[in-house]
């Protein structure tokens, strides 16, 4: 853990720090239509002690937005949500049929295993960016996998309560349900509670983007009790 010793003044302006430029590289490689879709700390690099300078690093997944690829599942929190679809899917033979685009039987090949397709999308490297988050702060992650059946994952989509009023405002510093807060999120401020549950929105069309970060930079992402124990 790259904040691990250091006082909480220190780890405030560290972690913030890392997560400013992350955010920041990502922002720009958005902007330029490409989705990195490989973040994670082995492809985040630090250039000196303090974390004044940090690189994004392994392009080798990045892809243009849009472009239609395989939906693959892994055993990781860095999976999103929406890709839960493909472990449903895997080992899920038709037998003599295929479908169409509209879902219909069609013949096929017996054996074979229907491959979904799925647009690649930018919020792919928001949730990355809040497990990172998370890991960079708490030395751990929220959950072992991201799938329904996962208690961890079960626990954080109890709290986060996502069909909310279609009016509240996301990115409020006082999330609702405060004291329902999920346990592995317990030791963070609302202000950081609000930032990690908008980049980990199950719904990715509901997604924060990685540039909303900078509205959380300032504040403590800590309680007390916790960063100084």
């Amino acid at each position: 853990l790259i904040l691990e010793g250091h006082n909480p003044a220190a780890l405030k302006s560290r972690a913030q720090g890392v997560a400013s430029q992350i955010s920041g590289a990502l922002s720009h490689l958005h902007s330029l239509g490409f989705v990195h879709r490989d973040v994670k700390p082995e492809n985040i690099f630090l250039c000196d002690h303090e974390c004044r300078w940090v690189k994004l690093g392994d392009f080798g997944m990045v892809k243009a937005k849009g472009t239609r690829v395989s939906c693959v599942w892994y055993s990781s929190p860095y999976c999103t949500p929406e890709d839960e679809m493909a472990r449903k899917n895997k080992g899920n033979h038709l037998g003599n049929f295929g479908v169409d685009k509209n879902g219909n039987k069609q013949k096929g090949d017996s054996g074979k295993t229907h491959r979904m397709l799925v647009s690649v999308d930018p919020t792919t490297d928001s949730w990355a960016l809040g497990i990172l988050i998370y890991a960079m702060l708490m030395g751990s992650l929220p959950w072992s996998e991201t799938v329904s059946d996962n208690t961890a994952y079960k626990s954080y989509l109890q709290w986060t309560n996502w069909e909310c009023s279609a009016s509240q405002e996301r990115g409020s510093d006082q999330p609702e349900n405060l004291h329902q807060m999920a346990p592995q999120f317990a030791a963070f401020t609302p202000l950081a509670a609000c930032l990690l549950r908008s980049l980990l929105h199950p719904q990715f069309r509901l997604r924060g983007r990685p540039d909303e970060v900078e509205r959380y930079l300032g504040g403590a992402w800590l309680l007390d009790k916790d960063v100084s124990g």
